[in-house]
């Protein structure tokens, strides 16, 4: 196991609205009911968390549990609150966990975290993917008619400058833990996300902190339930993300579920996009 005296922070971002508190309620119980398997600091970044009464409502959710609540605005999506966050929290290092996660195994965070021992990587995941914006658009369907088909075009020459070709191996950003040194310097680099397409290249553009990390030469790994922490070619067959009916996923999200729930024809399709192949 390792050492329990780390300096290591787990961010969750608690945004409310339509179905946050849903949200909110099933991840504050499974993070309870699953051992994380290393000492940590838990800090809930609270966006549409306003009044007072709203926080200690907030902070009923994790009741029996030391958190710190620290309220943001509501923008800048998932990637600008751990932008934000990067700057208020004192610690080495940070592991970033979105609204829609959900725990699904015991000694998940000392898991990410002893992936992230080996010389050489730089960040760990409990998801990555090889998927590409610009080869997504390219192989849908062309529309019909000029005017639509022209707005298309123009759209794929922009994605061609953002986003690397088919594989672009990236960490998916649902729950992904780094040295905070490293994310700082990335975060201070940054053009704040304002629309959903800027938190995408942050993601997974040619900008994005996965790029950043393979840039400075260091690895991204994703690690399963069965501690295993897999190099970028072993990720299609890992069992975490769309494969193998994700036996060996660490921490679910709402693109996992959604491959969970999907049929046949539909879990291809997301192989394909994902993998560029089918996985069995």
């Amino acid at each position: 196991m390792p050492d329990v005296s780390v300096n290591l922070a787990l961010i969750y971002i608690a945004r409310g609205g339509p179905g946050g508190a849903e949200s909110i309620r099933q991840f504050s119980e499974t993070y309870v009911s699953c051992n994380a398997g290393i000492a940590h600091s838990l800090y809930v970044a609270a966006k549409r968390w306003k009044s007072e009464g709203e926080i200690r409502q907030l902070e009923a959710y994790f009741a029996g549990v030391p958190v710190t609540v620290i309220s943001l605005p509501d923008d800048g999506f998932d990637l600008g609150a751990y932008i934000r966050v990067a700057d208020m929290i004192p610690a080495e290092w940070f592991c970033f966990l979105n609204t829609h996660s959900r725990i699904l195994s015991e000694n998940w965070l000392s898991l990410l975290y002893e992936g992230a021992q080996s010389s050489g990587v730089g960040a760990t995941g409990a998801t990555g993917s090889w998927e590409s914006a610009f080869d997504a658009l390219l192989h849908t369907p062309w529309p019909a008619n000029f005017v639509p088909r022209l707005r298309r075009a123009a759209t794929l020459i922009r994605n061609r400058m953002q986003f690397p070709a088919f594989p672009n191996p990236h960490l998916r950003t649902n729950a992904f833990l780094t040295r905070s040194e490293l994310f700082s310097q990335f975060a201070s680099q940054t053009v704040f996300p304002r629309t959903k397409r800027d938190a995408y290249t942050i993601e997974s553009g040619s900008r994005s902190f996965s790029s950043f990390l393979r840039g400075r030469g260091l690895d991204l790994r994703v690690c399963g339930a069965n501690g295993v922490a897999y190099s970028i070619d072993a990720w299609p067959v890992s069992g975490t993300y769309r494969s193998k009916n994700q036996f060996n996923l660490l921490v679910a999200d709402n693109q996992t579920r959604e491959f969970a729930a999907a049929d046949s024809v539909l879990r291809k399709s997301l192989q394909l996009s994902a993998w560029g192949m089918p996985i069995d």
